[in-house]
C-alpha cells in the first residue's frame, strides 16, 4: 500500500470569505487554546466586530494569511496554549463530591490517556470545568455573564 502523504497547505491570494476566516480562527481556538467549541463560538460572537475588521484591515498586510488568524486567536482567547486551563476561575471556594465505581473507572481510563490531568481530582476538575463552560454562551446570551 502507498503511503498517504499530505498535501501542502495552500494560502490563499484572494480575501476569503469572513466565515471561512472564522472557522479558521475558531479551529485555532479549539485546538491551540484548548477551547470547547461552544466557547470558541461564544468568544468570536463576541469580538465579531474586531475579527471582521481584522479581516478587512490587516489580510495581506502580515505577509501571512496563518499569521493573522494565529494573532486573531491569541487576542481572542481567554486561556494560552499550555497554561492550566482557567475558563472558570474559583478562588475560595471547594467542590467535593463522591464518585461512584464506574465513574472512578471512566476517572481512571482519563488518567491513563493524560489528556486532562494526571490525577483523578486533575481529571474531575478538568471535566467539571469543560462542563461549566458549555453553559458559557447560554449565560452571555442571557445577560448574566459578561467578559472582562
Amino acid at each position: 500500500m502507498a503511503k498517504k502523504t499530505e498535501a501542502p497547505i495552500v494560502v490563499p491570494s484572494e480575501k476569503p470569505s469572513i466565515e471561512a476566516f472564522r472557522e479558521a480562527i475558531q479551529h485555532v481556538l479549539m485546538k491551540e487554546h484548548g477551547a470547547p467549541e461552544l466557547v470558541a463560538k461564544a468568544l468570536l460572537e463576541l469580538e465579531d466586530a474586531y475579527v471582521r475588521r481584522a479581516l478587512d484591515e490587516d489580510w495581506g498586510t502580515e505577509g501571512n494569511a496563518f499569521s493573522l488568524v494565529l494573532d486573531v486567536a491569541d487576542e481572542i482567547a481567554i486561556a494560552k496554549p499550555a497554561d492550566e486551563p482557567r475558563w472558570i476561575k474559583v478562588e475560595k471556594d471547594t467542590l467535593s463530591f463522591k464518585v461512584n465505581d464506574q465513574t472512578g473507572n471512566y476517572l481512571d481510563a482519563l488518567v491513563k490517556l493524560g489528556l486532562h490531568g494526571e490525577t483523578r481530582n486533575e481529571v474531575a476538575k478538568a471535566m467539571m470545568a469543560r462542563g461549566i463552560e458549555s453553559a458559557f454562551p447560554l449565560l452571555t446570551a442571557k445577560g448574566l455573564v459578561t467578559l472582562r
